[in-house]
């Protein structure tokens, strides 16, 4: 019996470090999607920005919030940037932070931005 609630333990530890790790993993991506929204929309303070961006959504559909978000943040602005080309940079920035954290880097390089 003990084994078997150790072995819970070990489980439900698992699954706590999978949540935190894929949580760390979102928002650095939607800090990075953020600076380069910024930067397409001339943003002075892309920095406050991009943590905004990196703070989006923590319940629900995080992925589809940040996209309309983008999206209508990019209108509003009065920047044209196709659908396609937004899913894809944010695909691109989330692998570049899945690298970057197994690198063991606690920021991504800034160079995935540009």
């Amino acid at each position: 019996m003990f084994a078997l609630k150790e072995r819970g333990k070990a489980l439900e530890n698992i699954y706590f470090n999978e949540e935190y790790v894929t949580f760390r993993l979102h928002a650095m991506r939607n800090k990075l999607v953020g600076l380069w929204a910024a930067a397409l929309m001339k943003i002075e303070n892309a920095d406050a920005y991009a943590s905004e961006l990196a703070g989006c959504a923590v319940n629900g559909n995080e992925e589809e919030a940040v996209f309309l978000k983008l999206q209508a943040d990019f209108q509003q602005a009065a920047v044209t940037v196709a659908d396609d080309e937004i899913h894809d940079r944010m695909r691109d920035l989330l692998n570049s932070a899945a690298q970057s954290l197994r690198q063991g880097l606690a920021e991504p390089e800034m160079k995935a931005v540009a």
